[in-house]
């Protein structure tokens, strides 16, 4: 499929005004009656060439002295129009009850139902006078029977595809003259073009060999106007969840109908059910040019996804399974519409009654275990949700062929759904890649917004790009967010040999996450999936930090030795209180104020936090350092620069040179500045109330008191660019007034190395990627940090 990014007639302006009832009253000003006024319009089809033609089924409801009449037409607009009407004009007319049968407007042609310029048969069939001839015509069999046609015969429109196919109810009385018996007879009549006529006809003819389903018969073919008559089935249309009686009914029915394929007819592949999926995926990019990238990527999916999959065995299928295919009478049903049956996949016939009844708002938890009964071992579940994820990207625009104005949000709610089920499918969106790393290929799609819906996990519920971090050996772990709602995580992925999703608040490493959130009694503060979690009590004053199992008494250890070290220093902090009762984690004290805005910062703030941090650092005593310093910051930023690099090597050149001038600019400087360090020090870390506090020592460390103000410069100039050098400098100010010492060339160094890890964590994020990416600006930052 060839996707476009824009499209031409009917663009979105135009389709919106085609399908506005208002509007097309307007259109059709100059269709009008002496009988009856038009008083409203409504579509109720709709077929589109982009940039060529449209053409639409009407309603029109007229009200003349008695009673409001309903009559049905198309109109037909674009290229051709006048080829259009001259065909039109030469069709042997059937008036409707009310307006014309043909009419030329501006820019459009009017044609009346029964009147169609490829369906020849339809106003033939749609005539009681005529199809009663037809029916007892010479040689048919109530021609000799000695029967002819009652004037109490009606038939009424019951489906009208114009140009494609129609279904007229046929209620005829026959009588038969010389014993004066009457008869009736009640059938659908179903046109179509003349090349369609066999093919549609072994269909129906083949599915009545399956007894179980119970189709209608074929009672009469009329092969010179292209139309076949079937019998009417009792019933109506399955409307709610089946009893249990109708399941044993449905069950025997498809039972029968898998068991397998039919002799008679040909095989529709599953490439057929994506080229399907992928036709309508292209007509709404047409229509929609804002959700090609959507529409492209779920097509790549279902793509990547059909190639994994285990092969099937052809059996006779309905082809387009539905509610409405689905009589009910009593707990009997009948099977109808065969217009599609062929061999195929069983799976895809479950899968499209599932989006049918999901699609209309009824409960679809029945379906797949009905499937996997009938099945047995061959049902196969990522088949089906494959399948399933299939017809629901039949229906992106099954709404706007039905001539509905809300198309588009029912376009949305179809694409969201495919998005969610084919999630379900172990493994779904792994690309494959030409070296086998599913790593590398992943993270090459994410950076693409255009393509990203191709990677597992990514769907309209999580498709912002937070951030990327290295996890394990060669791993990644995606933080994802809802478009809609920046700043609020709702999906991990975590990338390896294999890619695995955890939607928030899920975490296998963090068990307890999910039922605290949902017990009411807190608020998510923090979360990094599988390492640490942030919990504030809601009617409270506490926070609960979760860790995984085995890390929680390490971690709380550390937390008490940096409280000791920040009493010892006359600094107010985060009190830790207790271990929980369930070892998952520990309690500690809330701390009142708000987060540090670096843009709004006043230089006395900035001049109070650089004497706090002058007295924690200051309390390192005798400990000796236990980190590598500037090596292990320059290990960290080329750790997430090698991420960077698979999808943008230029990217990953430049900040891996920023490092390497980093460690020149370290090596070559004196002796670093021995201190207590925070370890992670960057403004949001610090919170501004009744007094001035930094938060989150757990990584706090003997170290150099450099990589502390090189880490927070670093971001600083990330946070707030224009006002940094002012802030680092009322910072200074308050270090050194503090008693603080640093080494300039240390700092400078320690904070290229910062940037560059800073860039290429940025360098992911939704909003921040052209940041990221401006080199001019951060190459003049690092010119000029010998002045700040």
């Amino acid at each position: 499929m060839t996707f476009m990014t824009t499209s031409r007639l009917p663009g979105p302006p135009e389709l919106d005004t085609l399908l506005d009832p208002a509007s097309l009253r307007a259109r059709l000003a100059a269709i009008t009656d002496a009988r009856g006024t038009l008083v409203g319009v409504r579509p109720f089809y709709l077929r589109w060439k982009p940039g060529t033609s449209a053409l639409l089924g009407l309603e029109l409801s007229w009200q003349t002295p008695d009673v409001v009449t309903t009559t049905f037409a198309s109109l037909y607009m674009g290229e051709g129009l006048g080829e259009a009407a001259d065909k039109a004009a030469t069709l042997r007319l059937l008036e409707p009850p009310l307006g014309p049968a043909l009419a030329r407007l501006d820019d459009a042609l009017y044609l009346a139902f029964p009147n169609d310029r490829e369906l020849k048969g339809l106003s033939a069939v749609a005539d009681a006078r005529r199809v009663g001839n037809r029916l007892t015509s010479p040689g048919t069999p109530f021609r000799l029977r000695g029967f002819r046609k009652s004037r109490d015969s009606v038939v009424r429109p019951v489906r009208w595809k114009p140009g494609r196919r129609a279904v007229v109810e046929l209620d005829l009385e026959f009588i038969n003259d010389a014993t004066s018996v009457h008869e009736n007879w009640h059938a659908y009549a179903r046109v179509m073009p003349a090349d369609e006529l066999e093919l549609r006809l072994a269909r129906w003819l083949a599915a009545a060999e399956v007894h179980a389903v119970a189709a209608p018969a074929v009672l009469f073919v009329d092969r010179e106007r292209s139309w076949f008559a079937t019998a009417a089935a009792p019933g109506r249309a399955l409307a709610s969840t089946p009893s249990p009686a109708l399941l044993a009914s449905l069950r025997a029915a498809f039972a029968e109908l898998h068991a397998a394929p039919s002799p008679t007819l040909a095989t529709r592949t599953s490439r057929d059910d994506l080229e399907a999926g992928c036709r309508a995926l292209v007509a709404l990019a047409l229509v929609a040019p804002d959700l090609e990238p959507r529409a492209h990527a779920l097509s790549t999916r279902l793509a990547a996804v059909l190639e994994r999959l285990a092969p099937v065995t052809h059996v006779f299928t309905h082809g387009d399974l539905g509610a409405d295919q689905l009589l009910v009478l009593g707990d009997a049903v009948a099977v109808i519409d065969w217009d599609e049956a062929a061999n195929g996949d069983p799976h895809a016939d479950w899968a499209s009654l599932a989006a049918d009844l999901r699609g209309r708002g009824l409960g679809t938890d029945w379906v797949e275990p009905l499937a996997r009964e009938v099945l047995g071992a061959s049902f196969d579940a990522s088949r089906f949700a494959w399948q399933l994820a299939a017809a629901e990207a039949r229906r992106v625009v099954e709404a706007l062929q039905r001539g509905r104005s809300d198309w588009r949000p029912r376009a949305l709610d179809a694409l969201a759904a495919a998005d969610r089920v084919l999630a379900m499918v172990a493994g779904a969106s792994m690309l494959p890649s030409p070296d086998g790393s599913l790593v590398r290929t992943s993270l090459t799609v994410l950076a693409d917004e255009r393509s990203r819906f191709s990677v597992f996990g990514v769907d309209a519920d999580a498709a912002r790009i937070a951030a990327v971090w290295p996890e394990g050996d060669g791993g990644a772990i995606v933080r994802l967010e809802d478009a809609s709602e920046p700043g609020k995580v709702v999906r991990w992925v975590r990338l390896g040999a294999t890619a695995k999703v955890f939607d928030f608040p899920r975490d296998p490493a963090l068990p307890l996450l999910a039922d605290l959130l949902a017990s009411g009694r807190f608020r998510i503060a923090g979360h990094r999936l599988g390492k640490r979690a942030a919990l504030r009590e809601i009617d409270g004053e506490r926070f609960l930090f979760l860790r995984p199992e085995g890390q929680v008494a390490k971690a709380y250890a550390r937390v008490q030795n940096a409280y000791e070290h920040l009493s010892l220093a006359g600094l107010v902090a985060s009190r830790p209180l207790a271990l929980a009762d369930d070892g998952s984690g520990w309690w500690a004290e809330a701390v009142s104020g708000r987060t540090l805005d670096p843009a709004r910062t006043d230089a006395l703030t900035w001049e109070l936090l650089g004497e706090t941090l002058a007295r924690a650092h200051a309390t390192h005593g005798s400990e000796r350092a236990t980190s590598a310093g500037l090596d292990a910051a320059i290990q960290a930023g080329r750790k997430q620069i090698a991420l960077v690099r698979m999808a943008d090597p230029a990217l990953a050149d430049e900040l891996d040179r920023d490092l390497a001038a980093a460690g020149v600019l370290g090596r070559a400087a004196p002796t670093a500045s021995p201190a207590w360090i925070h370890g992670d020090l960057h403004p949001l870390q610090v919170l501004v109330g009744p007094q001035l506090v930094v938060l989150d020592w757990e990584r706090a460390r003997v170290g150099e008191s450099e990589e502390d103000l090189g880490n927070f410069l670093a971001h600083l100039a990330w946070e707030a660019f224009d006002v940094a050098p002012a802030a680092w400098a009322a910072l200074r100010r308050g270090y050194a007034r503090a008693g603080g010492v640093w080494d300039a060339a240390h700092v400078v160094a320690h904070a290229r190395a910062a940037l560059a890890r800073v860039r290429a964590i940025h360098g992911w994020r939704d909003g921040s990627r052209a940041f990221a990416r401006d080199t001019p600006r951060w190459r003049a930052w690092q010119d000029g940090l010998a002045q700040w």
